[in-house]
């Protein structure tokens, strides 16, 4: 009898390995475990160099490498008056010592008579006055096609073409995110950055090319969270990134949750987190132009 029950752990243990096994290379992570606090690097799974310093149920602390620079952010969440309340500070590093760069505030409002409506407002410490806010509908049921169909494309286009702008040679960028582009055969090209909001320019513009590159990259960011059924929360993230807000994870968490999904993995996550940064760098290209 101890011997049967010795072999079930066995098959247990080599089960529980199996499944973990692939979620744990998914993400190509390494978790250091020291004094109650995680480290993580996914660089490999973002092209970023990325850690995760310390996680806890209210409060993250993770750096991020860009442009040979790291930066530090804290993000502790409260809730007050039923409301979600997150306050990131940003640090540089330089030399080895933090250095405070910017604070800003995130809150999160939800309708009472509808369960996927969240408001999102964004408050920076330097210049409250700039405060922007959004609602979204977690719940919309929009598909993939809703977007990318070429009758929604005609009919959502602000261009009118015309004889002197020539035919449509190319387009591109994501219709999620609403940060595209199109370019005439005369060499007109327009930015288009939120609705019917539009810049004209031409094809060879470098600030055009930036910002052409840029909504690419959304694109090719948003069709992996398509397949895995994160539309919609994808489509809140951008709609709050293209108000000049700046995404936190825990604002990734906590759409998450409230669209009634679980916490996914740590590479969603990150991704989610990933795809909302490059909205928000596409609408400072799209107004550079």
């Amino acid at each position: 009898m101890i011997k049967f029950k010795w072999k079930l752990a066995v098959i247990f243990t080599l089960f529980v390995a199996y499944v973990l096994s692939p979620i744990a290379s998914v993400v190509n992570a390494k978790a250091i475990e020291n004094n109650n606090e995680t480290e993580v690097n996914i660089g490999d799974y973002l092209d970023k160099d990325i850690n995760i310093i310390k996680e806890s149920e209210n409060e993250i602390i993770y750096q991020i490498e860009e442009d040979g620079q790291v930066y530090e952010y804290v993000e502790k969440s409260t809730n007050k008056d039923d409301k979600d309340v997150i306050v990131t500070t940003v640090y540089i590093i330089k030399n080895g010592e933090k250095e405070f760069y910017n604070e800003y505030e995130t809150n999160l409002t939800y309708d009472e008579n509808s369960e996927g409506l969240v408001t999102i407002e964004q408050i920076d410490e330097q210049s409250p006055e700039d405060t922007e806010s959004v609602t979204v509908n977690l719940n919309d049921k929009k598909t993939e096609e809703d977007y990318y169909t070429e009758e929604n494309y005609y009919k959502e286009s602000p261009i009118s073409p015309t004889i002197a702008l020539g035919y449509l040679k190319s387009k591109g960028g994501s219709y999620v995110a609403d940060m595209r582009y199109e370019i005439y055969s005369n060499g007109t090209a327009y930015a288009i950055g939120g609705g019917y909001k539009s810049k004209k320019t031409t094809s060879t513009n470098w600030k055009f090319r930036d910002f052409k590159a840029a909504s690419d990259n959304i694109r090719s960011i948003e069709k992996n969270l398509i397949t895995g059924g994160w539309l919609g929360v994808a489509d809140a993230i951008a709609a709050a990134a293209r108000k000049g807000q700046l995404i936190s994870i825990t604002l990734v968490k906590k759409l998450i949750k409230k669209a009634g999904k679980s916490i996914p993995l740590l590479g969603t996550v990150w991704t989610l987190y990933d795809y909302g940064n490059a909205v928000h760098k596409a609408k400072k290209k799209y107004n550079a132009i």
